[in-house]
């Protein structure tokens, strides 16, 4: 749905931003319920050895209005795929799981299969992919997505990569993610962020707790991805505080 369908409300819950661009949005931050599930899972998990690298449909068809590739700029994203696997030859790729999206006019896993026979495919349900996700050592994303909301909030250590040209940000959110790009974890190549996963690789948990990569993680989570503990107590505050205003008002 396009922002002027979605905000016609008189409120609209977000998982913490409060702007879009120059659109009226009466926000109201909140706790992602589901953030704060997969959050605890993971706390409650058994680390293991598997990088998931979390991939998306390819079409030409563009079915909804929103920042994506168009037309040959998938190509380009294919071939970043690829820069990515080929700078990881140094750790191999036993370990590595993708995660295609849906099928559309590309052959995705299929060709990365091809030119990297070793990799694994995750083709499961979305229940168990979330199963993978919560013992992984590593998650790659390479796009904005879902993904990359659970895997911050759910502190797994993550590296993201796509071209700014090809998926646009707001400008509310550009302070965030230059953050996250500051201290490695936003990367605008498919080779640079393979280098930085390569070079890291045997201190990817020091890097990914030290603090100034913290920092930024929690800053952006409080704005894009919110979680509580005490999510439920939080929702039935918020509400109870607007129905009582509204009250008031009548």
């Amino acid at each position: 749905l396009s922002p002027q369908s979605e905000y016609i409300g008189s409120e609209f819950i977000t998982w913490g931003w409060r702007k879009h661009e120059s659109y009226q949005v009466n926000a109201v931050p909140l706790p992602s319920p589901s953030l704060s599930r997969l959050k605890a899972l993971r706390k409650r998990a058994k680390v293991g050895k598997k990088i998931i690298f979390v991939g998306t449909e390819m079409s030409f068809l563009r079915l909804r209005i929103h920042s994506k590739p168009i037309g040959p700029d998938w190509l380009n994203y294919r071939e970043q795929k690829v820069s990515f696997l080929s700078a990881l030859s140094s750790i191999g790729y036993d370990n590595v799981y993708y995660r295609p999206g849906s099928r559309g006019t590309f052959r995705d896993y299929e060709f990365l299969q091809e030119v990297f026979p070793e990799i694994s495919i995750c083709n499961g349900s979305y229940k168990e992919f979330h199963r993978d996700l919560q013992s992984a050592r590593l998650c790659i994303v390479d796009h904005p997505i879902t993904t990359l909301h659970q895997v911050l909030a759910m502190n797994i250590p993550t590296v993201a990569y796509w071209n700014p040209n090809h998926w646009k940000l707001s400008r509310q959110s550009i302070t965030f993610f230059s953050e996250l790009e500051q201290v490695g974890i936003l990367h605008h190549s498919g080779e640079q962020a393979g280098r930085f996963v390569s070079d890291n690789f045997d201190r990817i948990e020091e890097w990914w707790n030290a603090d100034e990569t913290q920092a930024a993680r929690l800053r952006w989570c409080h704005v894009y991805a919110r979680t509580s503990e005490t999510w439920l107590r939080d929702w039935i505050l918020a509400l109870w505080f607007k129905k009582s205003n509204k009250s008031k008002k009548t």
